[in-house]
This record gives C-alpha cells, sequence and structure tokens, in this order.
C-alpha cells in the first residue's frame, strides 16, 4: 500500500512539472490574447455600430461616482452620435437661454470623426465632435483591449467629465410595427 501511495505521488509531482507553464509561455499566451482582443476591438470599431456604457464617472476635480444604477450610454450608428451621460462637473454659463439639461446630452450626426490604431499599446481612439441646441462637445474615446474603455467629453459651457466602462457590439432595436 505504502509502495502505491508513494507511486501515485511520483506520477503527480512528474504531471504537474510537464504541464506547468514557464514564466516566457505565461507572457506569450498573455500577448497573444491582447492581440487578438485588439483585433477584435478594431473590427467592431471599424464596423461603425458600437454602444459605451459607463461603469465610473470622474469629474475634473477628480469626483468618483459609480454609475452602476444610472442611466448612461454612447451608441455610435455609422458617424450617428445618441449619448446620455450624468454630468457631476461644474457649469461655465449661466445665461437665460442656456438648456435645462443636468446631464449630457446629444443626438447628432458627428463630425470630425477619426479612429487611430496604437499597436503598440493595443488600443483604439475614436474622437469625434458633436453638438446639441446649446452646446458643442469634443469627446475621445480609447478602447483596450479587453473591451474596457474610457470616454472624455469636453464641453463649451461645463468642466471635463471622463466616464470608465465598457464597449460592445450595438444592438439595433427592431421595429414592431
Amino acid at each position: 500500500m505504502k509502495n502505491l501511495i508513494t507511486l501515485f505521488l511520483a506520477v503527480v509531482v512528474v504531471s504537474s512539472v510537464s504541464f506547468g507553464q514557464t514564466k516566457e509561455e505565461k507572457k506569450k499566451i498573455k500577448e497573444e490574447q491582447k492581440e487578438q482582443g485588439f483585433q477584435e476591438m478594431k473590427a467592431l470599431i471599424d464596423s461603425g455600430a458600437y454602444e459605451f456604457v459607463g461603469d465610473w464617472a470622474i469629474s475634473q476635480r477628480g469626483r468618483r461616482v459609480n454609475l452602476m444604477t444610472n442611466p448612461n450610454y454612447l451608441r455610435m450608428d455609422n458617424e450617428e452620435a445618441d449619448a446620455f451621460f450624468p454630468f457631476f462637473g461644474e457649469r461655465f454659463s449661466g445665461s437665460a437661454g442656456y438648456g435645462t439639461d443636468t446631464g449630457i446630452e446629444f443626438k447628432t450626426k458627428v463630425t470630425k470623426y477619426k479612429v487611430t490604431y496604437n499597436e503598440k499599446k493595443k488600443q483604439v481612439i475614436v474622437k469625434f465632435r458633436a453638438k446639441s441646441k446649446y452646446e458643442s462637445y469634443d469627446v475621445k474615446m480609447v478602447v483596450f483591449s479587453n473591451n474596457k474603455s474610457a470616454v472624455t467629453v469636453t464641453s463649451n459651457h461645463r468642466s471635463l467629465m471622463n466616464y470608465d466602462g465598457k464597449v460592445k457590439e450595438l444592438t439595433k432595436k427592431e421595429d414592431t410595427n
């Protein structure tokens, strides 16, 4: 019985050594996964139909707000943007004609739409300009290989806001008529 236990332990030790991965192999696998994720994000952004949903909002002063229960999104459909983000920063303009929107909201065709790829860092960078009735926004979205993303919104009437979240394929709602 003792010999059987010794033989079993020897087989376990030998098999664990032969199936273990070296640091180099683990690093290579991680790099391959990162490259695959980067290629998938490139294809998604190039399709023109994607959606960002934020998990966190960060104001210019560093205030961090969890958005898990707050509706927020940026939907891109072939250079048509539909966005709603809660706003937790400061307003620069208080004119009477200025909108009463508390959040950052626009639904429009974007201008200056540009996509660039950082092959070294495995990032997709999307920049564009959008307008609402009273404001114009410069939007920059950095998409990482793991579908996580950071969106920065700069307005002509508000302080800068950052949103951290995820990017996914845009699911279009079908008409029920």
